[in-house]
């Protein structure tokens, strides 16, 4: 349990006014300050807060708090870790007696990181062939640094032998993940001869670690175990550095390290990367904390186009507003940026489309709409994206693809009646069958 008088401490040394300001405009309006709410849309401002008494309220929907609920409210937070979230902001320690024990180890994963990162950094330092890597795709020394990317040098102990001369066991390195267990009980370094990207978490806490090989070997990407400190599905590279100045609550999602790594060097900093795996509805309870609209910018293949359809479904239940980016010409998001500039991936970013469009548009890839049967295909597929809308977008949508086609709205309502009418019969002889089958 974590004591009154350490909450009470929390809520003292982080003023609401200093912490609602981080997210919300507000202006001094007598002894109070407002701003239009953060709960719910509004034109104009009904929220109000007091800096005398440490409390919000807003007369629109009713919500109303002190500093600790603002905070679980406004990112999704839990009680725990929004009196963290504070705490680190006063620099008060949290600690609940029963997660002692683990507190400690986690700690000692976070330093092992740390200096595994130092190592791997050094590494490249030392190295002007592997900068060279770097260097050729562009990236300049401001960047390596600022991502700590680093190099694990081509030997099987290396790292090993440094981190147990630093203090650390062998089952620190394991519980890290930054070894392996070979035969015979001996042990080897996960990463040999390979440029190293470290993550973070949101917090800028080294939890894992990627690298990638300098050849044509495989595999050509290699990511840190699952360990206590670092969950896949639970992060995404680069948000420690994208909600810093996240001002308009907008962040862009790209696939791989360097997509993200060289967007921030040209300027646009609220990218984050998924590493290339499905985004998971962890992922989107996290981003929630951070953004309301969502742009996801995954590269132009067919499996990134399958993976930006996945991805955006988790998040349109977390109501964010969606949109997804789509680089021309099958370039990645990096070769793009580097080819064109900062302001070309802007426009992009500017004429980025609406989910059920993204769909729609994807309906009618490789095919040739000069053909007749060809344009019946593409409506076939596109009536059922459009079949699950609500009534009102359902007529947009219709309307829209009524005038791309040229085929009159009411044979294209006439074969969503039919497709409405074939998935009822589906549904009906689904059923009995079932019932049959435990008479």
């Amino acid at each position: 349990m974590i004591s009154e008088e350490i909450i009470q401490k929390v809520k003292e040394q982080n003023d609401i006014v200093d912490i609602i300001s981080e997210s919300v405009v507000l202006k001094r309006a007598g002894r109070n300050f407002i701003g239009l709410c953060p709960f719910h849309n509004e034109k104009t401002p009904s929220f109000s807060v007091s800096q005398d008494k440490q409390i919000y309220k807003c007369f629109g929907c009713g919500e109303a708090g002190n500093v600790l609920t603002f905070v679980m409210k406004s990112k999704n937070m839990t009680f725990i870790d929004a009196l963290k979230y504070l705490g680190d902001k006063a620099n008060i320690e949290i600690e609940d007696s029963s997660s002692q024990n683990m507190h400690n180890k986690n700690e000692r994963l976070y330093k092992v990181n740390v200096e595994a990162a130092r190592y791997y950094f050094n590494g490249l330092q030392s190295n002007k062939s592997v900068i060279q890597y770097f260097t050729r795709r562009g990236i300049i020394n401001k960047t390596i640094r600022k991502f700590g990317l680093g190099y694990a040098k081509d030997g099987w102990q290396n790292l090993m032998n440094y981190l147990k001369s630093k203090g650390y066991t062998e089952l620190d390195l394991l519980n890290a993940g930054l070894i392996v267990k070979g035969k015979n009980n001996s042990y080897y370094d996960r990463f040999r001869n390979r440029v190293i990207f470290p993550v973070f978490d949101y917090r800028g806490r080294v939890i894992g670690f990627g690298g990638r090989v300098l050849d044509d070997s495989k595999p050509k990407y290699l990511n840190s175990p699952e360990t206590d400190i670092f969950k896949k599905g639970t992060n995404l590279y680069g948000l420690n550095f994208a909600i810093k100045e996240n001002k308009d609550r907008t962040i862009i999602i790209v696939e791989g390290y360097m997509d993200c790594i060289s967007l921030h060097q040209y300027g646009i900093t609220n990218v984050v990367a998924s590493l290339g795996t499905a985004l998971t509805l962890e992922q989107a309870k996290l981003l929630k904390r951070y953004a309301d609209r969502i742009i996801v910018a995954y590269d132009a293949d067919l499996a990134g186009q399958s993976a930006t359809i996945r991805g955006l479904k988790i998040l349109k239940k977390e109501g964010f507003d969606l949109r997804v980016l789509t680089v021309p010409e099958g370039k990645d998001p990096d070769e793009f940026v580097k080819n064109n500039g900062k302001e070309a991936f802007i426009k992009l970013i500017n004429n980025s489309l609406p989910l059920i469009d993204y769909e729609i548009k994807m309906a009618s890839m490789g095919l040739d709409m000069k053909e007749e049967n060809m344009i019946i295909t593409y409506i076939d597929k596109a009536c059922n994206i459009i079949l699950e809308l609500p009534p009102i977008e359902k007529d947009v949508y219709i309307r829209k693809l009524s005038e791309e086609t040229g085929v009159k709205e009411q044979a294209i309502y006439d074969l969503m009646s039919e497709k409405i009418n074939v998935n009822k019969m589906e549904k009906r002889y689904t059923k009995h069958n079932f019932g049959q089958n435990y008479i």
